[in-house]
């Protein structure tokens, strides 16, 4: 934990981030806290670390794909959009009309259309997680996002989802559906 305070006290005026202070094994912002691992992955590049989302854990590499979607889908959302998006990801985990892995839910295609307009557009693949999408990540497998109960998002002026599925609300530029 100290060397990821350290580490983090160096980039800490390139964010502007506010001081930390290390409690049980996690580190403490004004801006909330922060799982270490979280801080470790993104300062050091850790490989294999297992994050969690309630009982259930996703790959280190689960989680990159899981930022860089959310970076990309909704980066100019803040923290809050992009945590929006990833639980939409880790919802459409336990319904059985989504692909069983993380991979398969943000490749998914239907009739020939990306689910997520950044893999058709191919901003996904520039994407790169930033701070708030760390945090984002951080809030998720806290369970601050486990009552949302989103499985569709949509930014279109018409959508299949505004005539077809219960609205939840806006975040952002965003709107999210669960049906």
């Amino acid at each position: 934990v100290w060397v990821i305070m350290f580490v983090y006290s160096c980039v800490l005026s390139l964010y502007r981030l506010p001081p930390i202070k290390c409690i049980d094994g996690r580190i403490k912002t004004e801006i909330g806290v922060i799982d270490a691992q979280i801080i470790m992955d993104n300062l050091v590049k850790e490989s294999q670390v297992e994050h969690r989302q309630g009982d259930k854990g996703i790959t280190y590499e689960e989680a990159q794909m899981l930022m860089k979607v959310a970076q990309a889908e909704a980066g100019i959302d803040g923290r809050e959009g992009m945590a929006m998006v990833m639980a939409v990801v880790l919802n459409r985990l336990e319904d059985k009309r989504f692909p069983n892995d993380i991979e398969g839910i943000i490749f998914q295609s239907y009739k020939g259309q990306y689910e997520f307009s950044t893999i058709a557009n191919g901003s996904y693949y520039d994407a790169e997680p930033d701070i708030q999408c760390h945090l984002a990540l951080a809030d998720i497998e806290m369970g601050q996002y486990d009552t949302v109960d989103a499985i569709f998002f949509e930014n279109a002026e018409q959508s299949w989802q505004q005539s077809n599925c219960e609205y939840l609300g806006t975040v952002g530029h965003h709107r999210f559906y669960k049906k």
